[in-house]
C-alpha cells in the first residue's frame, strides 16, 4: 500500500511540475457533468444492423472541373477506411510519412479526411481528401481517428507526387472565384430547385462563376460535363464569392420561388428556446405557434398526444402534458432531471438525472475527494518531496455531479433505477427495441433496463444522438477542435457521412448542434449559430439543401445554446 501511494506521489509531483494541466477538457456549468476526455474508439455490437442507404449523385457522361463528391460517404466495401478529423484549425499533409516531407496541402481542421492505410509504427497515417480524392500522408498526432488505428491496414511508406492532390478551380476572363459553404451543395442541370441535380460539392470547395440569375438567387458554375454550355447552377446564398456578383452576366432566370424555401412538411414540432426557458407548439408549416409550457428537453410520445419535459423549479421532476386537454401531471420527483424519452408503447419513460453531488481536487490524473490526496499526503495538508513542497491547496476544486439513469411507469409512477452513473446524458429509447441509447463516461452506450449498459462507441466528444426513426442510423453531434458539427452514424456507431460543416464566412468556426428527425426519416432539424445567432435549420436526411425553418414564424423567438446536450427540438405527427 506504501508503494502504491508513493508511486502515485511520484506521478503528482512528476505532472505538477510539467504545469498541473487537467487531462480533460472544461465541460459547461451544470446541469451537464464534465466528462474525461480519451482517445475515441470504436467496438461495433453484434447484431448488426444494416447500415442506412446512401443516395448516389447523378453525374454527366465528362468529369466536372471539380470532380462529384465521392468521399462524403464511407464505402460500402470491405475495404477498412476511418473518419479523421484534425485536432488543429490546420493540418498539414505531406508527400511521404516523414516530417520533413514536402508539404501537399494544408487543409481546413475540420474537413473530413479519409485515412485508408497507416504506417508499420502507427505514426503517420494515408489519406484521402477533397472532392477529387486527393492523396497525403498526415502525422496521426494531428488527427483523431473515429475507430481504431489498429483496424487499417499497414501500407508502404511511399512517396505522393503533388500530381495527386485535388483540382481546383482556376478562374477565367469574367468569371469570379467562389467557394461553397454547406457541409453537402447540390449542383443543378438549372437555375431553380426543380432543375435535376447533376452533381454534389463538399464544403470550401472551390468554383469558377460565370454568371448569375437576373436576380442573383442562383449562379452558374464552369461544369464541363454540362454539354453544350459547359455550365450548372448553385444557390447565390450557399457560395462564398470574391468579387462583384451584380458584374457576372446573366445568364438564366430562376425557375423556382425562394432558394431557401422549404418543402411543405407535415407534423408538428415543439421546441425551447432555452434550458429550463418556454417550450412552444407549431406546426411544420408554420401555422399555430403558441407557448404551451415552461421546462427543458420537450419531447413528443410516439402517438404525438403529450409532450414530456424536464422542470428544475419548484415543483421539480419529470412532467408530462396532454395537448388536447392542457393538463399537466408530475410523473417524477428527481433532483435535476434531464431529457425524458419515451418507451416505444408510450407508457413509460427513461430520463437522467442527479444521483450524487460532491466536491474532489483536480490533480493531472483525475479528480480525487480530499481525504484520497491527504491520504496520498501521510494525513497531513503538505508534503516535501525532493522536488519541492507540495499541498492540497494547490489543487484546484471542483464540483462534480454525477448523473444516472431511471425509469418511471407513467400509469403508476413505478421507479425502476437504470443506472447510478457517474455519466449519462441524452437517453433516447431505440425505435421497436427494449433499449435505450444515451451519451455515457466514454461515449455512447445502450442499455435494456434490468441489465448492465454496453458499450457503442467510445468517443467522449460525441453528444446528443437521436435515433432515425427506422432505427437505422443516429444523428449525433461531434466537438471537433474548436466548434460542433452534426454526423451520420449507423445503428453499430460507424461514422458513415457529414452532415454540416462550418461556413467560411466568419473568422471563428460555426456551431451545428442538437439534431432532430422528422417522423418520416426524410429531414433533420438542428440549431446552428452560423449567422451569428442561434436559428433553427432544417436538412435532408443526408445533410443537403440546409436552410433557415420558418424564418418568419420563430424569427421573434430568441435561442440560447449552453453545450449542456440541450434537446432543443422533437418533431412528431
Amino acid at each position: 500500500m506504501r508503494r502504491t501511494i508513493w508511486g502515485v506521489v511520484a506521478i503528482l509531483v512528476t505532472i505538477t511540475l510539467s504545469g498541473c494541466q487537467s487531462l480533460g477538457r472544461t465541460a459547461a456549468p451544470a446541469p451537464t457533468p464534465t466528462a474525461i476526455y480519451l482517445a475515441p474508439t470504436i467496438s461495433p455490437i453484434p447484431p448488426a444492423a444494416a447500415p442506412a442507404d446512401t443516395p448516389t449523385p447523378a453525374t454527366g457522361t465528362n468529369a466536372p472541373l471539380v470532380a462529384a463528391r465521392p468521399t462524403a460517404t464511407a464505402p460500402a466495401t470491405a475495404t477498412t477506411r476511418l473518419m479523421a478529423l484534425g485536432v488543429r484549425p490546420t493540418v498539414v499533409l505531406r508527400s511521404a510519412p516523414i516530417a520533413a516531407a514536402s508539404t501537399l496541402t494544408t487543409v481546413n481542421g475540420s474537413q473530413v479526411l479519409w485515412a485508408e492505410g497507416r504506417t508499420a509504427d502507427g505514426q503517420w497515417l494515408r489519406v484521402t481528401y477533397g472532392n477529387a480524392g486527393g492523396q497525403g500522408w498526415v502525422a496521426n498526432d494531428d488527427v483523431r481517428l473515429l475507430g481504431k488505428a489498429d483496424s487499417l491496414p499497414v501500407v508502404a511508406a511511399e512517396a505522393i507526387t503533388p500530381a495527386t492532390a485535388p483540382i481546383v478551380a482556376a478562374v477565367g476572363q469574367g468569371e469570379l472565384p467562389g467557394r461553397t459553404t454547406p457541409a453537402v451543395l447540390n449542383v443543378r442541370g438549372g437555375p431553380g430547385l426543380d432543375q435535376p441535380i447533376v452533381g454534389e460539392l463538399d464544403a470550401g470547395t472551390a468554383v469558377a462563376i460565370a454568371g448569375r440569375t437576373d436576380k442573383g438567387d442562383w449562379l452558374a458554375i464552369r461544369w464541363p460535363a454540362a454539354a453544350p454550355t459547359g455550365r450548372a447552377w448553385v444557390a447565390a446564398s450557399l457560395v462564398e464569392v470574391t468579387g462583384p456578383v451584380a458584374d457576372l452576366p446573366v445568364l438564366g432566370t430562376q425557375t423556382t420561388g425562394a432558394v431557401a424555401s422549404a418543402p411543405a412538411l407535415a407534423g408538428k414540432i415543439v421546441l425551447e428556446t432555452r434550458t429550463g426557458g418556454d417550450i412552444y407548439l407549431v406546426n411544420a408549416d408554420g401555422s399555430d405557434l403558441r407557448r404551451v409550457a415552461a421546462g427543458l428537453d420537450p419531447m413528443f410520445s410516439p402517438d404525438g398526444a403529450r409532450l414530456a419535459y424536464a422542470r428544475w423549479d419548484a415543483p421539480h421532476g419529470v412532467f408530462v402534458l396532454d395537448l388536447a386537454s392542457g393538463q399537466e401531471q408530475r410523473v417524477a420527483s428527481a433532483k435535476r432531471p434531464r431529457s425524458p424519452t419515451w418507451s416505444n408503447d408510450g407508457s413509460k419513460l427513461v430520463f437522467a438525472h442527479s444521483t450524487r453531488d460532491y466536491t474532489c481536487l483536480e490533480t493531472p490524473i483525475g479528480c480525487y475527494e480530499e481525504a484520497t490526496i491527504r491520504q496520498i499526503f501521510g494525513g497531513n495538508d503538505c508534503m516535501d518531496t525532493p522536488q519541492g513542497r507540495f499541498c492540497i491547496s494547490d489543487f484546484s476544486v471542483r464540483n462534480v455531479d454525477d448523473t444516472g439513469l431511471a425509469q418511471v411507469t407513467i400509469a403508476d409512477g413505478a421507479w425502476l433505477d437504470l443506472l447510478p452513473g457517474p455519466i449519462a446524458q441524452s437517453p433516447t429509447w431505440y425505435p421497436g427495441q427494449n433499449e435505450v441509447l444515451f451519451r455515457g463516461k466514454f461515449g455512447l452506450q445502450a442499455i435494456t433496463p434490468g441489465s448492465s449498459p454496453r458499450s457503442i462507441v467510445e468517443n467522449v466528444d460525441l453528444g446528443s444522438p437521436a435515433w432515425a426513426p427506422d432505427g437505422q442510423s443516429i444523428a449525433a453531434q461531434i466537438y471537433l477542435h474548436d466548434h460542433a458539427d452534426i454526423f451520420l452514424l449507423d445503428a453499430n456507431g460507424k461514422t458513415q457521412k457529414r452532415l454540416t460543416a462550418p461556413t467560411v464566412s466568419y473568422e471563428r468556426a460555426s456551431n451545428n448542434v442538437a439534431p432532430a428527425w422528422s417522423p418520416d426519416g426524410q429531414s433533420i432539424l438542428f440549431l446552428s449559430d452560423r449567422d451569428g445567432a442561434w436559428r433553427l435549420y432544417r436538412m435532408d436526411a443526408d445533410g443537403a439543401n440546409q436552410a433557415l425553418f420558418l424564418p418568419d414564424v420563430l424569427g421573434g423567438l430568441t435561442f440560447n445554446y449552453d453545450f449542456a446536450a440541450e434537446r432543443m427540438v422533437s418533431w412528431s405527427y
